[in-house]
């Protein structure tokens, strides 16, 4: 939710009574410079906090509103509320009585837009940590979002991978790189759990001086001293 979103839920427009308040004196009194005044401190506040497009939406939006409602109008009166009539049509006992005890206390409640107004460009720290999180996690999605887009199309337009070479096909598989980096950073020293070695790595090492042979398939757990070492493997 939006700082102006919220605050049109904590603040009202442009009002220092009730509206029903000044309707109980057979007359809607026009606003005073002072109610002006408040309003359009309060405007200009929510004017300055709007920092980007949607905020600026809803402050349009909100102006919009408050000019509608601020408007001149025909009606200077209104009929008072006949609590007699509505006693003798509603057969219910107490209920019109009720409703006109939480009337009048109604017409005596004011509102105030200087809190509400002095708060609107203040960010609490639940606030702060809030808009973090939200902006963490967007970003964190749109990464994930824009690396799987151009991994997918470059898939797409790739063709036969057989004919790529080595470096162009590492470009695809930039796992790779981090799966390396972050067993060096642990001290991760084992083997890989599956590596086949290419046909020509085995042709090479025919011809290499001393005993050493290079078997076609190597699993991790054929090096138990390195396993040892690093802790990393086998659960311990």
């Amino acid at each position: 939710m939006s700082i102006t979103s919220s605050s049109l839920r904590r603040a009202p427009f442009n009002i220092s009574r009730s509206i029903p308040a000044r309707a109980a004196g057979a007359a809607i009194q026009p606003y005073s410079d002072k109610h002006n005044n408040l309003t359009d401190k309060w405007l200009a506040r929510l004017r300055v906090s709007s920092t980007n497009y949607t905020s600026n939406e809803n402050f349009g939006q909100l102006h919009s509103l408050i000019d509608y409602f601020n408007k001149e109008t025909r009606n200077r009166g209104l009929d008072k509320i006949d609590w007699k009539y509505w006693e003798s049509e509603i057969h219910t006992q107490g209920v019109v009585k009720n409703i006109r005890r939480k009337y009048n206390r109604f017409m005596k409640s004011e509102y105030y837009v200087e809190d509400a107004a002095s708060r609107v460009d203040t960010k609490t720290k639940k606030f702060e940590g809030l808009d973090v999180a939200m902006n963490y996690n967007y970003v964190l999605w749109l990464t994930h979002y824009s690396n799987h887009m151009q991994f997918m199309e470059g898939i797409t337009n790739l063709g036969d991978i057989t004919d790529m070479s080595e470096k162009e096909a590492l470009k695809y598989a930039k796992n790779i790189d981090v799966l390396h980096q972050s067993s060096l950073e642990i001290g991760d020293l084992s083997h890989e759990d599956y590596n086949e070695v290419t046909v020509a790595s085995r042709i090479v090492s025919q011809f290499s001086w001393g005993s050493r042979y290079m078997p076609p398939f190597v699993h991790s757990s054929d090096a138990l001293n390195a396993v040892a070492a690093t802790l990393g493997k086998l659960g311990k």
